[in-house]
């Protein structure tokens, strides 16, 4: 569903091998007296949902492979990956969201999958060899990044366990094909944005999966305030549901809109027109106890599959924008605001802009804003 390239520049640090000789993902190059480092050309990232149903046996996460196929400018079809020798092929490795996941039940039931494949130097470009043999142009990062690419990303079960020859272990695989758009294009876009002074390292992100009468307002209220606070603001709208409130602020900068959420192209059999108008626009309960409270609505909201639908949505935003400092995951009625600094907007764009370089130059990965009036206090905010 998502997939991206991060190119390695260094090149002076060793990584060991990852396997035993002759096995899955062995690294030749480690017997190879010319050659005593073995570092990555790039890494390949991958993220995707499936329904628990059909990845039974795989939950618990293992390896895999990839194989990829491309045209030259030329006409000449190319492929990579396809060797059945072991340790001839791709290896990537896999993790699920079992056991991480929400506690809300969604229905049908749905994994988030993560999958990484390193590429070496070697995978990637060849063997280093004394003597006339040339480098290849680049098996697997280089077409990513440069190229429409046709893929095939294989993954075996939790229980598959690596083989050396000549025994040969058949097990049943997951396939999930895809096309690749060349991923240059969005780096390119990112330079010439941060050239002319468009780019925002600093983003906030939200998913829309239900429409009522307030939404629309809100989210336009929301987009509007961190815009002009200098944030990038993203948003996910099932269905396209709200376009007709923001369609005015889609032109200024920084605002990045998307009629979907990771359900609908999940499953689109499921979140159809149908769906759309079961769900309908009148006021629901999230909770049984906002009932006993007394709040009135004429039923429940499906809160497991918009809590699910938002999860996933914002796991397919942290890779689609892996380019960005920080990313706030905010419903539409949370603002970020801090008293210490003056309540005009130009003081609070400083202020909330100089927080988050802080953060971003202190290695800070991962932290979380309690909902509680001065409560985050730290770093003044």
């Amino acid at each position: 569903m998502s997939v991206h390239v991060d190119h390695h520049f260094e090149s002076n640090w060793h990584i060991p091998s990852l396997h035993e000789e002759v096995t899955s993902g062995t690294n030749s190059s480690d017997q190879d007296p010319h050659n005593g480092k073995r570092p990555y050309a790039c890494t390949l990232r991958f993220f995707g949902v499936a329904l628990e149903s059909t990845v039974k046996g795989f939950e618990n996460g293992g390896s895999g492979y990839l194989t990829i196929a491309f045209t030259r400018s030329n006409g000449k079809p190319i492929f990579h990956g396809f060797d059945k020798a072991e340790a001839n092929k791709l290896h990537c490795f896999y993790t699920t969201s079992q056991g991480a996941a929400s506690d809300f039940k969604d229905t049908p039931k749905t994994l988030a999958i993560a999958v990484v494949c390193p590429v070496s130097l070697d995978e990637e470009i060849g063997a280093y060899e004394h003597g006339d043999r040339h480098m290849e142009a680049g098996r697997y990062c280089n077409p990513i990044a440069l190229r429409v690419v046709e893929g095939r990303l294989h993954l075996r079960p939790s229980t598959h366990t690596p083989s050396p020859p000549p025994v040969e272990v058949v097990n049943e695989e997951i396939v999930g094909e895809f096309f690749s758009n060349p991923a240059k294009d969005r780096a390119f876009a990112i330079e010439t944005m941060k050239n002319d002074g468009r780019y925002r390292k600093h983003a906030v992100c939200t998913a829309m999966t239900f429409t009522n009468k307030f939404t629309g307002p809100m989210l336009y209220m929301f987009a509007a305030y961190y815009q002009s606070l200098g944030w990038r603001v993203i948003i996910y709208d099932r269905f396209g549901s709200h376009y007709t409130f923001i369609q005015d602020l889609l032109h200024l900068p920084g605002i990045d809109y998307y009629p979907f959420t990771v359900y609908e192209l999940a499953q689109p059999s499921k979140y159809n027109p149908q769906y759309l108008r079961k769900q309908g626009t009148d006021l629901k309960s999230f909770y049984k106890t906002e009932a006993n409270w007394g709040y009135t609505s004429k039923k429940l909201a499906d809160t497991a599959d918009q809590d699910a639908d938002k999860t996933k949505t914002y796991d397919y935003a942290r890779l689609e924008y892996t380019d960005l400092h920080t990313m706030l995951f905010l419903d539409t009625d949370e603002f970020f605001f801090c008293p210490q600094a003056s309540q005009n907007l130009s003081a609070q764009r400083h202020y909330q802009m100089g927080l988050h370089d802080e953060f971003h130059a202190r290695g800070v990965e991962e932290m979380r804003y309690v909902r509680l009036a001065y409560s985050g206090m730290y770093v003044g905010c």
